[in-house]
């Protein structure tokens, strides 16, 4: 607001000069006087004095510019006054250009308060600058009412500038606390879903196979699953978001002469897949997933890692079809099971009914069958969206389930993880 009205008064300031000195030249023209033409120069320091105070505002180039378009204003109305024929009095509009220039001194750049005393002492400088050229060329003083308004009116600009900066003054501390506490929230609500998330595809997700497995010693595969979870969750990885877990190092290490979809995490979710006896079939161009951004490839392979979960889990089959089709914007990974399905308006609700749901116990029909809820809500969905991208879940009772993941292929900025990153 400073900068613009500086920048306002500024160019009044100059255009009133110009006025000025076209004024001189066209009486030097018309009345080829010598007089005419050394007003229009006695001018031209003014204007540059005007034209650096833009530019670089001290208290020296105030004074230079109030002292000397004092002389210039004394000049010009002397040169003016001096032919009483055409110009008898002082309240001509024509006299009053340069005293409006150097009522400008106010309005150029300083605070409120400053401006008014710089803006009044312009005023008394150009009266009485105007009263002695008048008195020594005998001519009529009278009001000039159109200093005097333009006087007025920026008075007025610079008091109501300065109102309202001390209002926000005020207010911006206020404002700057109720957006950070609001960001607070947002990532505290942010960094609870990944909590969630992780410790469902970590912990209770081996949870559940070692209850299931047989009795006896564990698969290998198995326990080297768990250590890896472990790892996982005991690293900062998974908050901060900047590397990349133990299993996703082993895929890239290993990753120099395989291919890009070998390189992949959605490559590392079918695999582990594959290994707890899950048979997925791909179609598709599964390379695309190179052209990702790493941390959104973690995002998709972690969302299929855990729609393959929930298929061994609850569909009650162990064959699964996942297609990956591109499109210009974003990238689809779609995955189909012919299982018992679900209600999904039931199941991936918030409701307190849906939430009980969970624990209900295994074995039961297809429409007791254990909700799918919070893992398609944060570690599918929740993950997704987090990313920029979007998931549709069509399912019903013995129909089977589609999930469809869509990914664009620009990322965008993870809050969270800038944050708690640094």
């Amino acid at each position: 607001m400073s900068r613009a009205l500086a920048h306002a008064a500024n160019w009044f300031g100059i255009v009133c000069l110009a006025g000025a000195v076209t004024t001189m030249l066209a009486l030097a023209f018309y009345l080829p006087e010598a007089r005419f033409l050394i007003a229009a120069g006695t001018l031209l320091p003014m204007g540059a004095l005007l034209v650096a105070l833009s530019v670089r505002r001290t208290v020296t180039l105030s004074l230079c510019y109030l002292l000397v378009g004092g002389f210039c204003t004394f000049v010009y109305a002397f040169t003016l006054l001096s032919n009483p024929a055409s110009f008898p009095s002082t309240n001509l509009f024509i006299v009053a250009l340069p005293k409006m220039a150097l009522v400008m001194v106010g309005g150029a750049g300083s605070g409120a308060l400053l401006g008014v005393m710089w803006t009044t002492a312009g005023l008394v400088i150009a009266e009485l600058a105007t009263m002695a050229a008048a008195v020594l060329a005998g001519s009529q003083l009278r009001a000039d009412v159109t200093t005097i308004v333009t006087y007025v009116l920026l008075v007025a600009v610079l008091l109501f500038d300065g109102l309202t900066r001390r209002t926000a003054r005020i207010a911006q501390p206020v404002m700057h606390l109720a957006a950070r506490e609001d960001r607070t929230l947002e990532l505290r609500r942010e960094l609870e879903l990944r909590a969630a998330a992780q410790l469902h595809d970590t912990a209770l997700s081996e949870l559940i196979l070692i209850a299931e497995s047989e009795p006896g010693p564990l698969d290998d595969r198995l326990v080297a699953q768990i250590g890896r979870e472990i790892t996982a969750l005991t690293d900062r990885d998974w908050l901060v978001g900047e590397r990349h877990n133990e299993r996703e190092s082993l895929v890239a290490s290993a990753a120099a002469g395989s291919s890009a979809w070998r390189a992949s995490a959605v490559a590392v979710a079918v695999d582990d897949a594959r290994a707890r006896g899950l048979t997925v079939r791909l179609s598709g161009d599964p390379d695309a997933v190179r052209g990702l951004d790493p941390s959104v490839d973690r995002a998709v392979g972690q969302a299929l890692g855990q729609c393959f979960i929930n298929i061994l889990r609850h569909a009650g089959v162990t064959e699964a079809d996942v297609s990956i089709v591109v499109a210009p914007e974003d990238l689809t990974v779609i995955v189909v099971d012919d299982g018992i399905g679900f209600d999904v308006s039931t199941r991936l609700t918030d409701e307190p009914d849906a939430g009980r749901a969970d624990h209900a116990p295994f074995g039961e029909s297809a429409n007791a069958t254990p909700p799918q809820g919070i893992g398609l809500r944060h570690s599918v969905r929740g993950r997704i969206e987090a990313h920029g991208g979007n998931v549709e879940i069509w399912s019903r009772p013995g129909v089977g389930t589609s999930v469809m993941i869509s990914v664009p292929w620009a990322l965008r900025t993870d809050s969270v993880s800038a944050e708690f990153g640094r």
